[in-house]
Order: structure tokens, then C-alpha cells, then sequence
């Protein structure tokens, strides 16, 4: 039969252990920095609703007027008006179609009516907001801004 010889066994050095440990606490710490990072983007999105209101004489009421980058707005129009009024929200610079460059608007809102719609404000900067009558005519405006 072959020859069998028994291998014996070493006790670790402090520099095996010391080593050992390092990289036992470096595979830890990734670990860890990997956890944090999943858990940073799954925060929950901030949705609001705002009211607006298109007043009487001609103006327009919000119940704010800025929101963060990322965050849902729910706008609820009325029109408290006794003419015809459109709510109309446009961004401040020029922007091509896909990163929201046409803006958004209701269709013209009778005395008394109500609309409700849905935005999504992935890119900061300040928008534009208006009243306009059934001319297309602007009879207020204001500025919404994304931080």
C-alpha cells in the first residue's frame, strides 16, 4: 500500500488571526454599505394633493406652491368662477415632450366643475401656472417650483 503519512496540523499565528479578522470584517462592512444603499431607494415617494381653486375674479388658489424632485402631486381643480376657466401648468424653460416640455391642462372647466389629475416632478425647476379664460386668454399666473 502507499505511503501515509500524517499531516500535522499548525496552530494559527497572531498574524493569521490578525489577518483573518480583517477580511472577516471587510466582507462585513461591504455587506453592509450593500444594505444601506437597497434601503436609500426604496424610500417611499412623496405624494401630495393640492387644491386649486380658479377664484371668481379671475384668480387662481393653491394649496402650495413647491414640491421635492421625485414627488406626486394630485391636483383637484374647481372652478369657483361663473365663466368658463382652464388650469394650465407649463415648465419655466424649454424642454423637449419627454421630459415634460408641453406642460399639462385641463380641459375648460364650467362654473361649479371639478377635475383631478396626476403629476410626477422627476426634474427640478420652477413651472409655470395659469388661469386662462375660454379665449385662451391668461388671467393669472404663478410659478410652482420643484426643489
Amino acid at each position: 500500500m502507499g505511503d501515509m503519512t500524517a499531516t500535522r496540523l499548525q496552530r494559527p499565528t497572531r498574524l493569521g488571526l490578525v489577518r483573518l479578522a480583517l477580511v472577516l470584517s471587510a466582507v462585513a462592512l461591504a455587506g453592509l454599505v450593500v444594505s444601506v444603499s437597497a434601503r436609500a431607494t426604496t424610500t417611499p415617494q412623496l405624494v401630495r394633493i393640492d387644491s386649486v381653486v380658479l377664484t371668481p375674479k379671475g384668480g387662481i388658489s393653491l394649496a402650495f406652491t413647491s414640491v421635492p424632485r421625485g414627488g406626486v402631486v394630485i391636483f383637484k381643480v374647481h372652478n369657483a368662477s361663473t365663466e368658463p376657466r382652464r388650469f394650465v401648468l407649463v415648465p419655466g424653460i424649454n424642454r423637449d415632450p419627454g421630459q415634460g416640455g408641453s406642460g399639462f391642462q385641463t380641459k375648460l372647466l364650467k362654473h361649479g366643475q371639478l377635475t383631478t389629475f396626476q403629476l410626477e416632478f422627476d426634474l427640478r425647476g420652477v413651472y409655470r401656472y395659469l388661469v386662462k379664460d375660454s379665449n385662451g386668454r391668461a388671467k393669472a399666473s404663478g410659478r410652482f417650483r420643484v426643489t
